[in-house]
């Protein structure tokens, strides 16, 4: 598992992932991620608390990530010592977000996974935060999409310097799973 820091004062997880995925035809990519978030405990005292950060995503634009984006959002619950964690998108400039999904004590790990599929309207990302049962999906128009790295708060910067770690895996898989309810079953399994 590789170290990212967001500093105190600051936004933005350090150091920078700057990377594009563009799938083919005929071929999925699946991007599986685990979180271990034991240091990511804040506690802002104020309303702010509950507003939503964001673990990671997918964009349409490297400079705008306002622009048709996809992402799974998360906030620290200091009372209970956990997080929850949420879908989230930009979709044509306006913000749209669930309600929370799960909620994971702050020493569990956090599996997520992406699917990646080439259409003829752009590409389609289906969401995942494991064990939910739930998922979320967008199609980007675009031939590919960035990754979002991790972004502390809504309103309020990091009010400490705080760490996470972070594995990723790529599969650039030669098939298309047939619907959702099957990505779903397979989504239980393979966590």
């Amino acid at each position: 598992m590789n170290t990212f820091w967001i500093l105190k004062g600051t936004h933005r997880a350090f150091p920078p992932t700057v990377a594009t995925l563009t799938p083919k035809p005929n071929t999925d990519i699946i991007v599986n991620e685990v979180y271990d978030m034991r240091k990511m405990a804040y506690n802002l005292k104020t309303e702010d608390q509950l507003d939503w950060c964001k673990l990671s995503g997918f964009s349409q634009n490297f400079v705008d990530r306002h622009e048709n984006t996809i992402m799974v959002g998360f906030r620290y619950l200091p009372e209970s010592d956990e997080f929850e964690y949420n879908y989230y998108s930009h979709i044509d400039g306006k913000v749209d977000y669930t309600e929370p999904i799960v909620r994971m004590k702050r020493t569990e790990f956090v599996p997520l996974r992406y699917r990646l599929t080439k259409m003829n309207e752009g590409v389609e990302i289906i969401a995942t935060i494991a064990g939910s049962g739930l998922f979320s999906s967008i199609v980007i128009p675009s031939s590919k999409v960035w990754f979002i790295d991790t972004w502390f708060g809504g309103n309020r910067s990091a009010p400490k310097s705080l760490s996470f770690r972070r594995s990723r895996t790529i599969d650039r898989s030669p098939y298309k799973m047939a619907d959702i309810n099957e990505y779903t079953l397979f989504h239980k399994l393979a966590f």
